[in-house]
């Protein structure tokens, strides 16, 4: 997508009390898709098919087609053409400039997934509260109230030991890079061992089957 932050912030539109840091637009959610289908390229180093992405992702052909003819015309993907079972396949795989494309969208949907958490986890509005409370009120017995309030120390719970690995992690991922930048200043050469070691560190941290969303 070639828009600028600027014209985003334009188009913000306000969401409850929040104005949300995104355009809740057409927009916004092609450029998420953009994200998604440069995401799974990527993860696919040895290349994948408009057909693969449009079947095993779901993902509606001709916007898969539409998609990759402009990743290519933008320099983000490199196209192999591989006979495989008699048939003539392209195997897209990403580029350097569709990586620094990826990661700019990268950052800047974390700062709008965040958005999301900070409205669903943690900000909690005086209206919320009154319908909070009301609703359990609400209930018709103490066993009903007591139910639905252990429910939400079990998500709260839940969140806790999400939140507390989340920190932790982070501070062993600055230290590790800490130690990476000080003996790259000192030495001629980056240490590769160590710096697969801290990218091990953010890998075992996103694949923790522990981290499901608190069921609802």
């Amino acid at each position: 997508m070639k828009s600028s932050d600027s014209e985003d912030q334009a188009e913000l539109t306000t969401f409850g009390t929040y104005k949300p840091i995104m355009s809740l637009n057409k927009k916004s959610f092609k450029e998420m898709q953009r994200f998604f289908v440069l995401k799974i390229i990527a993860d696919n180093p040895e290349g994948i098919t408009a057909y693969q992405l449009s079947t095993e992702y779901f993902i509606n052909r001709s916007t898969v087609k539409l998609m990759l003819d402009d990743f290519e015309e933008s320099g983000y993907v490199d196209i192999n053409a591989e006979i495989v079972d008699g048939r003539a396949n392209k195997f897209y795989t990403l580029t350097p400039e569709g990586f620094d494309y990826l990661l700019k969208l990268k950052y800047k949907w974390f700062e709008r997934f965040n958005m999301m958490e900070e409205l669903t986890l943690r900000n909690l509005t005086n209206a919320e509260k009154d319908l909070y409370i009301d609703k359990i009120k609400n209930y018709e017995t103490k066993d009903e109230q007591l139910d639905y309030l252990r429910s939400m120390q079990s998500r709260h719970k839940q969140n806790m030991r999400i939140y507390e690995k989340k920190y932790n992690t982070f501070v062993r991922m600055d230290e590790v890079l800490s130690e990476i930048i000080e003996k790259l200043e000192k030495e001629a050469e980056l240490d590769e061992e160590e710096l697969e070691d801290f990218f091990n560190l953010v890998i075992d941290f996103n694949h923790d089957p522990k981290d499901e969303p608190p069921s609802s």
